[in-house]
């Protein structure tokens, strides 16, 4: 798998990252190629660890409630529609879902 970042160093000697995935290209105001590539390493270690903190937030989540995993949009209108007293807000909140659902 292709890395998401790649280093590169412009004619006046400062080393950037691109972002291969929104090609955007950010600036590590260093001339120091160690320093680079230490910046380098640091990004690509975030970005992984984003990716794995969202798995793992996925794998408690199903642990904690198993249906979360099915549980729709409409489930979720369903139980704030349970908890709304006045009937103003009930009725904002059942027509709200009616022009999303039906």
């Amino acid at each position: 798998m292709k890395s998401r970042f790649t280093l590169f160093r412009r004619g006046n000697g400062v080393y950037y990252i691109e972002d291969r995935q929104n090609k955007s290209q950010t600036s590590l105001h260093t001339k120091d190629q160690e320093q680079a590539e230490r910046l380098l390493a640091a990004s690509k270690e975030a970005q992984e660890k984003a990716l794995n903190n969202m798995q793992m937030a996925r794998v408690y989540a199903t642990a904690s409630e198993p249906e979360i995993a099915t549980r729709t949009w409409a489930d979720v209108f369903d139980e704030i529609i349970k908890q709304k007293k006045t009937d103003s807000t009930l009725k904002r909140w059942r027509t709200a879902k009616k022009d999303i659902f039906i």
